[in-house]
């Protein structure tokens, strides 16, 4: 059980890593002339940041403490930054008439 657990973590923890980088290069250096007035890839790039300090600290619980289940939680609970970040960005959108959801 604990190989699993430890699985878990450094899949987790170097998924949502790359996934958070990707991120962030792609807010800086991926930009175009027709930019969003919203500036959402700058949005997501800062959340990123903030995850991979999150990420941090679950490496820090996981590797030198040895707590890998409670670091787990804290990879899980670091989409909740990405959560609020995308629920304000379509607020945001929703009150300028700007969002559009089309499902196929």
């Amino acid at each position: 059980m604990g190989f699993f657990i430890q699985l878990l973590y450094y899949c987790g923890l170097f998924s949502i890593g790359e996934l958070r980088i990707t991120y962030i290069y792609t807010a800086i250096f991926k930009r175009s002339v027709s930019e969003n007035p919203y500036y959402s890839k700058e949005f997501f790039g800062l959340a990123s940041i903030f995850v991979l300090m999150i990420m941090y600290w679950a490496y820090h619980v996981g590797e030198i403490q040895g707590k890998f289940m409670n670091s787990i939680w804290i990879i899980l609970s670091s989409w909740l930054v990405w959560g609020v970040v995308v629920l304000g960005y379509v607020i945001l959108a929703k009150s300028q008439g700007r969002f559009k959801f089309i499902l196929n």
